[in-house]
């Protein structure tokens, strides 16, 4: 008896690459994972940066009409397994500090995330705790957790596995799909940490000065009683290709 996981993230809805999200939504229905995990900033929330990329037209989005996309991505992935698990990221959590800065608390309820997402396609959400160290943090099993992320830079797999007191680690936010292998010396389950690529436009308009590293991709994990595989994904043209 087997199991898969399917962990995807970074897809900045409503900068989004369409060709990206469809893969995985044929990967989902190729693979029918028990649950599916959403490593963060599934939506940009552009609206509520204090750094916005631009002063006109997306400053004036309506958060719902990305609501809608990402309820539409969600609903579709919803199809192909029992369980999602959503992280929130540092994007999502730019409402939370959007309703700080203005004071605005008393009405975070109508205009919670959380809420809409579980009423709309009923995730489990784990919530980003941005002032904590260990922030959003979803235990897989015994000796597997998933993040958002807790580094970023090209050190991000080595700080990863030094956080983690012993655990494998899936990760988002970096945008790359990477991987390493640390072997235990009392032997077991080797230690792995590996980030899930991302799902958004590689070269977005607001970055044309800067060109980027980034990755489609995503992360299988199965398991059976005697092994666990943690398996990059690569997005490439549409297609998924597992490495």
């Amino acid at each position: 008896m087997s199991s898969t996981r399917l962990f995807i993230g970074d897809a900045h809805i409503p900068y989004h690459s369409r060709s990206a999200m469809d893969a995985v939504l044929r990967l989902a229905a190729r693979t029918r994972p028990a649950e599916i995990v959403i490593l963060g900033d599934w939506l940009d929330c552009n609206q509520f940066s204090q750094h916005p990329k631009t002063l006109h037209e997306d400053r004036d989005r309506e958060l719902k009409r990305d609501l809608e996309l990402a309820v539409d991505y969600l609903s579709g992935l919803r199809k192909c397994c029992k369980r999602i698990v959503y992280l929130e990221g540092n994007h999502e959590y730019r409402l939370n500090r959007w309703l700080a800065r203005h004071e605005a608390a008393s009405i975070a309820g109508f205009v919670s995330l959380e809420e809409h997402l579980k009423d709309a396609v009923g995730v489990e959400w784990i919530p980003y705790r941005a002032n904590t160290k260990r922030r959003a943090l979803y235990r897989v099993n015994s000796h597997t957790i998933a993040v958002h992320a807790w580094a970023e830079g090209v050190m991000a797999p080595w700080t990863h596995i030094r956080n983690s007191c012993g655990n494998s680690v899936i990760y988002g936010h970096t945008h790359r799909l990477e991987m390493i292998c640390q072997g235990r010396v009392t032997g077991g389950h080797p230690i792995t940490a590996v980030s899930a690529g991302c799902l958004c436009s590689l070269q977005p308009w607001w970055a044309s000065g800067k060109p980027t590293n980034w990755v489609h991709g995503a992360v299988l994990m199965r398991e059976t009683k005697k092994a666990e595989q943690i398996i990059p994904v690569l997005i490439q043209k549409g297609e998924a290709i597992v490495l």
